[in-house]
């Protein structure tokens, strides 16, 4: 009994070493034949092993990036393989793959996804975030001005065999399209002024997005019923929250050139009431402040009753009179510049207004007083008051209220007898 046991045990053990020496003599005229192949991996970039024509393993090369349980890419420390593998015939050594050919080999980017997309080529899927930009077509915001705004996105694969076999071919293009309707619905809720402010602003721009509820996650999901018999699959791409930024808004052309006619309609229109003469302004405030009635039609007519008025008549004459001072007067920067008329009225009239006078280069009020004017407009006010002072024998103007002009001027009425 013992050695029947013992020819058993050896004549396994004679089976094992002839099959594995067979095995082993097969695997090195496979690699003699070129049949075990090589290939190195990139850095951050992920490997899709097929057999059969079915994906069976997935490899990573990364120090910052693993799989986690589910095959799906991580960030932080951890395994960089995914999937069946078996050694001798596919296994990995440091930074390669090795794999017996024609029972293995490597998946063709091309052949399941889109030539040129920007996230992947050769056999390799790229790991990195990647911006890319998506305009929307011309479409209207919340308060109707029709606009299209360009947005940077940036994605990132986050599960290589899904990328690869779940996704259609052109993944990139139907997310794009996607998202370009998502960002078009999201125009239609909010107004020009806050695409504006969201300009730049990538957080807050995530925020308005998930508040009004266009989750950039789910469009990039194979369509179909979460609970029928075809459930909804992720395509391994996701967009990375808070990356969504505006880089550009564009206004429809037509509406541009509305926008800027009215822009210098309204700038005209300021320009009318800035044109109003002052004289203007205050007779009509004095007229206004006695019209009398309570609706629209009543006051028309006490208004026109109060112009017909003698009284209504001579206060305008008395305010075209008054502003006759200071007709020469110039507003720049909200000071009155004087080039001729009567300078303390000027001073006066400017303090009623809440502006100063720029006399000399030098503000005043008028409470401010100078001897030796300098400036044009003072020599202006000299010759005046010298032509007066000749033609009516030295006597002091009687329209002059101001303050000393210049010691000649003064001097010509004090020598013609004039008080000062």
């Amino acid at each position: 009994m013992v050695s029947f046991l013992h020819e058993m045990l050896l004549n396994l053990l004679y089976g094992g070493l002839w099959a594995g020496g067979f095995i082993a003599a097969l695997l090195l005229m496979a690699w003699g034949f070129g049949l075990y192949r090589l290939l190195s991996l990139e850095e951050n970039k992920a490997l899709s092993m097929k057999m059969l024509g079915g994906h069976v393993c997935s490899f990573i090369q990364s120090s910052t990036l693993s799989f986690d349980n589910h095959g799906k890419i991580v960030i932080g420390s951890g395994p960089q393989t995914f999937g069946w593998s078996l050694f001798p015939f596919l296994f990995r050594v440091r930074g390669a793959v090795v794999y017996l050919w024609p029972l293995f080999w490597p998946n063709d980017y091309e052949k399941t996804n889109k030539k040129g997309d920007g996230f992947g080529a050769g056999n390799f899927v790229d790991l990195q975030d990647i911006p890319g930009e998506i305009t929307t077509p011309m479409a209207e915001t919340k308060d109707g001005v029709p606009i299209s705004v360009t947005f940077e996105t940036t994605r990132r694969v986050t599960d290589p065999r899904a990328f690869q076999y779940d996704s259609p071919e052109d993944v990139i293009h139907q997310a794009d399209k996607r998202t370009e309707a998502e960002f078009a619905r999201w125009i239609a809720t909010v107004t020009d002024d806050q695409v504006q402010e969201f300009r730049g602003n990538g957080q807050a721009l995530w925020q308005s997005l998930e508040a009004g509820g266009f989750n950039l996650f789910l469009v990039v999901m194979e369509e179909g019923s979460t609970g029928g018999t075809r459930p909804q699959r992720a395509w391994g791409l996701q967009t990375i929250p808070n990356s969504v930024i505006i880089r550009k808004i564009d206004y429809d052309p037509d509406y541009q050139r509305a926008k800027k006619a009215r822009k210098e309609a309204d700038l005209n229109a300021d320009a009318e009431v800035v044109r109003l003469s002052v004289p203007d302004r205050m007779f009509r405030d004095w007229v206004e402040a006695r019209v009398t009635g309570g609706t629209d039609a009543e006051r028309d007519v006490s208004r026109k009753a109060i112009l017909a008025t003698a009284e209504a008549k001579e206060k305008e004459a008395y305010y075209q009179k008054v502003w006759q001072l200071v007709l020469g007067a110039e507003v720049r920067d909200n000071t009155y510049h004087i080039d001729g008329g009567d300078l303390s009225s000027a001073i006066a009239l400017a303090d009623a207004f809440g502006l100063g006078v720029v006399r000399g280069g030098k503000r005043q009020t008028s409470t401010s007083t100078s001897t030796k004017p300098t400036s044009h407009a003072n020599k202006t006010q000299q010759e005046k008051a010298n032509e007066w002072a000749k033609a009516h024998a030295g006597q002091r103007p009687g329209w002059y209220k101001g303050p000393r002009l210049s010691d000649e001027t003064e001097a010509s009425w004090k020598n013609a007898g004039s008080p000062t």
